[in-house]
């Protein structure tokens, strides 16, 4: 995902772009909302579950202002995309880090299974 973000930019006016990425990124929302009840164990689950949508939503309301001031700072519009694939660049490293706490916790669970 992170590679198609700065093809907006330099597309502009190819609504086709628009629609195909927005399918992209759209399509996995829910598989990323579900990433905390995985990778948290059930006692801790509803903190986790807080922390994580108070950076969610604190990430979605600040996002747009940090995009207008990249745009301002570099004289383009295309900087707000370019600051976009690099938050997915960001979000990548972070879904292999659930990843990897999933599978301790699922280790970690099969361990405590067996005693």
């Amino acid at each position: 995902m992170a590679t198609l973000t700065p093809l907006v930019a330099l597309l502009p006016g190819n609504p086709l772009v628009l629609i195909g990425l927005g399918a992209a990124v759209g399509a996995v929302a829910g598989a990323i909302m579900s990433l905390p009840a995985i990778a948290l164990p059930p006692e801790p689950r509803p903190m986790g579950m807080g922390l994580f949508f108070v950076v969610y939503y604190a990430c979605f309301v600040s996002s747009p202002v940090l995009a207008g001031v990249f745009s301002d700072a570099f004289g383009t519009a295309a900087a707000a995309f370019y600051l976009g694939g690099a938050f997915h660049l960001a979000a990548l490293i972070a879904l292999l880090g659930f990843g990897r706490v999933a599978m301790v916790n699922e280790a970690s669970g099969n361990e405590r299974q067996a005693e």
